[in-house]
């Protein structure tokens, strides 16, 4: 009887053992089961994929990277909001940071025409902020270039009689002295460069607004459209200088204008 009393304790923690042990098993089949069903990626970037998704009017795959934007969250336990894909498309500006709708360039252009520096600055982030969310291929254009080129264009060549040629030519000079070894290397030094275009304390020039097909020229300019196709071609004056003349312009009221070669033409062979 004694003995009968010791064996069925021990049986009752072999029980123990064994079940604790079943459970576990459980637990961790079942844990195992949970880790195979999570279908996201943990280094994925989801709302970017949504904001491209929703853009290119891709349902299914925005559907696709919402419901694994939400599984993430839930899973990890992150204090972001879960979101419905009417919920998303609802307020797709708030979570983009730009509107699919609005033309920032035109903007830009707009605020070139006005002086509105800041509104100009703006509408480049969001326009950059756009192309790289996008992938956009379209050429990405600083404001302040877009606004000083502009000025520099008008103010040596703003008549409205002259040609969109002469206009571009006329910017296509100073970009050639930005990428030229001889000038500096951006548009507003090479304007503010001692004895060339104008002084920084100029008011004239720090008044002057841009004219619209100045602007024009400017951009297209910008965007990579050249009229000279020749980057010695670095002298824009009404008289002759540097190693000699690409073009003679004349107008009847402005006079003769010289498009001129750069002193070290030896520089700029290839």
């Amino acid at each position: 009887m004694r003995k009968l009393f010791t064996i069925f304790p021990l049986c009752i923690v072999l029980c123990l053992l064994t079940g604790g042990c079943s459970t576990a098993d459980a637990n961790e089949e079942n844990y195992e089961e949970e880790i195979a069903t999570v279908s996201y990626d943990n280094n994925t970037d989801y709302m970017s994929l949504m904001v491209q998704y929703a853009a290119a009017g891709n349902m299914d795959a925005l559907g696709a990277a919402v419901t694994a934007r939400n599984e993430k969250i839930a899973n990890q336990q992150l204090g972001y909001e879960q979101l419905s894909v009417d919920e998303f498309l609802n307020n797709y500006e708030s979570y983009a940071g730009f509107s699919l709708d609005t033309d920032y360039m035109s903007q830009m252009v707009s605020c070139c025409l006005s002086g509105d520096v800041a509104g100009g600055l703006e509408a480049e982030r969001l326009r950059n902020l756009k192309i790289d969310t996008l992938n956009l291929d379209v050429t990405k254009v600083s404001f302040n270039d877009l606004y000083l080129l502009s000025k520099i264009i008008t103010s040596e060549a703003g008549s409205n009689w002259l040609s969109m040629e002469w206009k571009m030519m006329v910017g296509e000079v100073l970009l050639n002295r930005v990428a030229s070894p001889e000038f500096p290397d951006s548009i507003e030094e090479c304007i503010y460069q001692t004895g060339q275009y104008y002084s920084r304390g100029n008011q004239y020039f720090a008044n002057l607004l841009p004219y619209e097909d100045c602007v024009e020229a400017a951009l297209r300019l910008l965007n990579g459209e050249r009229i000279i196709n020749d980057g010695s071609v670095v002298f824009q004056a009404n008289f002759r200088q540097g190693s000699g003349t690409y073009l003679k312009l004349y107008d009847q009221q402005l006079g003769y204008t010289y498009l001129c070669y750069s002193s070290y033409p030896e520089l700029y062979e290839s």
